[in-house]
């Protein structure tokens, strides 16, 4: 992306935290999950017949930069590429395996 493109959607979205995720040749803009885009993902992992649906609800809840229609060839040729970056939307949410314990 060029600067002029970020600074672009920085303008179009000023109160959205905006991560750029790249991985293989491919840079699409994410906005940090929301509480209700979060939880609609959750809820998806937790029905077997719902759950392998669950990467792409986040994903494109949290999409800004392509549009949908622009991301979904790139997803079905990157089919991976889902899982990669619903992986770092999680982390934005502040979910992680491991925390920091310190005893007091």
């Amino acid at each position: 992306m060029t600067p002029e493109q970020i600074q672009e959607l920085k303008a179009k979205h000023p109160d959205a935290d905006l991560h750029l995720l790249s991985h293989d040749g491919v840079e699409m803009v994410f906005r940090r999950p929301t509480k209700d885009a979060y939880r609609a993902f959750k809820k998806k992992t937790l029905k077997e017949e719902t759950k392998l649906d669950a990467a792409e609800v986040l994903v494109y809840a949290c999409l800004v930069f392509p549009e949908a229609s622009a991301a979904g060839p790139v997803f079905a040729r990157q089919f991976g590429l889902m899982d990669t970056f619903c992986s770092k939307l999680i982390d934005l949410a502040g979910a992680a395996k491991d925390c920091e314990a310190v005893p007091l």
